[in-house]
């Protein structure tokens, strides 16, 4: 019998990191971590790909800040840029049991210069209409 859970929770300082359990069992996503993720696309039929939402509590001057973000591929942003769109847009789960589609504008993405390296991420928190928890 799998067990629900596959990986396990290990503190590390203020972080926190998953790590197999048993190397044999497939891998299952704490619930937490599967709710951070959203679709991207053109707000009707495209979708293009994945995104998910990162933070990252930081302290500077001795003042503790949170710092979030949207992580995406590049190439998903490229993409909708080529069919013509100025927007991305994020379909969410919505914490009333519905979806809505997020408008996000590519020029706001920041991704790498390199080519070679297909990621884009975008700041900027979760919408407080996400279903997260």
């Amino acid at each position: 019998m799998i067990p629900r859970r596959a990986m396990v929770a290990v503190d590390v300082g203020v972080t926190t990191r998953y790590r197999w359990a048993d190397p044999r069992i497939p891998l299952f996503l704490p619930d937490e971590l599967a709710k951070n993720v959203a679709f991207v696309g053109d707000g009707a039929d495209f979708v293009g790909g994945t995104c998910f939402f990162i933070g990252r509590r930081m302290q500077v001057a001795g003042v503790v800040q949170y710092h979030s973000y949207v992580v995406t591929a590049k190439h998903v942003l490229e993409r909708l840029a080529a069919s013509g769109s100025d927007s991305a847009y994020l379909r969410i789960n919505c914490d009333d049991g519905g979806l809505r589609w997020v408008q996000t504008a590519i020029a706001d993405w920041v991704v790498h210069r390199s080519s070679s390296v297909d990621v884009a991420v975008l700041p900027g928190g979760m919408p407080s209409i996400a279903d997260h928890t």
